[in-house]
């Protein structure tokens, strides 16, 4: 296999080497505004994954940022897993995938050579699929390739009391890094049971485990002790829902949804709902590199503006947390955590609205789960 070359035509670092302490972001063809400037600021410990193949489209002219890229052909998002069939190289409709590649090892050698990790074209698997969760690995042990990433995109309940350990033995056999991505609806670590699962798993074989297209709980499983992760700039890219599961909103929207990462409070929340809470006063984004736009001024017919926004936001807490010694990352998380539940109390006394609280994972981690539990 010929040597992977950076933008600048040095050798690069790939796949294990290159996912180590940073937090990429993932995203499809459409890219954030100001992504040039984002990346610039915080190219040492971030990069991109493109997810699909229209994303690839957007290589030549990423590469110019001189960050790492990897590549993710998302099968899962169409595809289920099975014993027989781990991998899916053709596009799941019979038709030859972009590589045109007959194996698996042929599939990462054809890779674009400036693509710093590609990531297995690995089908869902499914809740209890147990020989298809092991079939992923042995398919992906069986390349040699440092830059293949295997993915396991994993029902959530693979984190529950019952499977997990069965997951964590998977990834121990794994010759290489794992991209594990979470399915389930809405927020999975939602359930407690679901956020312990992945605590206990990370603690058996976090070093091998990259965290793949979530959202914020990617920073506390980096500071738990994950090799990295990627956080989606948009929100189909946060959540990934079980193949044929239609995506809903918690609440009925009066337009199209916009989620707006909100500093402080560590959340993604609608517009509709800054709304509600602001009103004319809503206070202006402060962080470095965004674009000083007032939090609930989004506009759905510049989505690109509010994952700019989104983009530069989650690097500012991954860079801080990053920017922490390995050993100093789990005491950061606890106070960054604390500081979550400061900012909630002070948003309720400033917009008096006493409904006001964490969802998801993060209602979990408010309350103190990574002080007992972690």
């Amino acid at each position: 296999m010929s040597v992977s070359l950076s933008a600048n035509g040095r050798p690069m670092m790939v796949g294990r080497q290159i996912l180590r302490d940073r937090i990429f972001l993932a995203a499809r063809s459409e890219l954030p505004s100001r992504l040039a400037q984002t990346l610039r600021r915080h190219g040492p410990r971030t990069g991109l994954v493109l997810v699909g193949a229209k994303a690839l489209s957007r290589l030549t002219e990423l590469c110019a940022n001189d960050v790492p890229i990897a590549y993710d052909p998302s099968r899962y998002g169409a595809v289920m897993a099975s014993y027989d069939q781990p991998m899916v190289l053709d596009n799941g409709d019979g038709q030859a995938s972009l590589f045109a590649a007959p194996t698996l090892t042929d599939y990462v050698n054809t890779a674009d050579e400036r693509l710093a990790a590609v990531v297995s074209p690995t089908g869902q698997v499914g809740a209890e699929d147990s020989a298809a969760l092991h079939a992923v690995i042995s398919a992906c042990n069986a390349v040699a390739s440092p830059r293949l990433v295997c993915t396991l995109p994993v029902a959530s309940q693979w984190l529950l009391p019952d499977s997990v350990d069965d997951l964590i033995s998977a990834v121990e056999e794994s010759s290489h890094p794992v991209a594990l991505v979470i399915v389930g609806e809405f927020d999975p670590f939602e359930d407690v049971e679901v956020l312990s699962g992945l605590a206990s798993l990370i603690g058996a074989v976090g070093e091998s485990v990259f965290l793949h297209c979530t959202d914020l709980m990617v920073v506390s499983a980096v500071a738990w002790g994950t090799l990295g992760g990627s956080v989606g700039v948009s929100s189909t890219l946060r959540h990934t829902m079980a193949i044929g599961q239609s995506t809903r909103r918690r609440k009925k929207p009066d337009r199209p949804g916009l989620p707006v990462f909100v500093p402080g409070i560590n959340s993604f929340r609608d517009v509709d709902t800054l709304d509600g809470w602001f009103g004319d006063v809503a206070p202006h984004c402060t962080v470095v590199g965004c674009t000083d736009h007032v939090l609930n001024d989004f506009s759905t017919h510049d989505r690109t503006a509010a994952m700019g926004h989104n983009a530069a936001a989650v690097l500012d807490v991954a860079g801080a947390l990053l920017s922490v010694g390995p050993f100093d990352r789990r005491a950061w998380i606890r106070d960054y955590w604390e500081r979550v539940a400061t900012e909630y109390a002070l948003l309720k006394v400033r917009t008096g609205r006493r409904d006001i609280r964490p969802y998801g994972g993060d209602h979990h981690l408010v309350n103190g789960f990574s002080h007992t539990q972690v």
